[in-house]
């Protein structure tokens, strides 16, 4: 399997089977690839990835996002997702059968008004939309206890 798509295969299942998170998510957490499903039922996550290859033993540098939808006049539940999704994910590090580790880093986050233009359009009331941005670092292990000697 590639790494990218064991990664985000890593990500779902550690995302969709935490309890807290499924409490704090209605009963389920719903993670979808760059687009949710029309009409899915809120609240729900969708996830990209960006790739930055890089040199000296590190397989990618990878721009992560990860975006919060709810339908409800209030963001705390919005909130609250983050909330949980920043202490599984911060600081949290995947190893892989192929030898590669992947480390977590929460860059940013905030709040995206509906419409391109921030202005509510017919529809949208009570849409919370919250963006996140993670850095992800993609080493070899070998490389990294290499690096530790030195």
């Amino acid at each position: 399997m590639d790494l990218i798509a064991e990664l985000r295969t890593e990500i779902w299942y550690k995302l969709t089977r935490d309890e807290a998170l499924k409490t704090v998510c209605k009963g389920t957490v719903r993670l979808y690839n760059t687009w949710a499903e029309q009409d899915s039922p809120m609240p729900y996550l969708v996830h990209r990835t960006q790739e930055k290859p890089l040199l000296d033993g590190v397989i990618t540098d990878i721009d992560y996002y990860l975006d919060i939808w709810d339908y409800d006049p209030s963001i705390a539940r919005v909130l609250d997702i983050r909330s949980r999704i920043v202490a599984l994910l911060d600081g949290s590090a995947f190893m892989f059968n192929s030898g590669a580790i992947a480390r977590f880093k929460y860059f940013s986050g905030g709040d995206i008004p509906e419409g391109a233009d921030g202005i509510q359009r017919h529809g949208t009331n009570d849409v919370q939309h919250y963006a996140t941005q993670w850095k992800i670092r993609m080493d070899r292990t070998a490389d990294i206890k290499a690096k530790e000697l030195i």
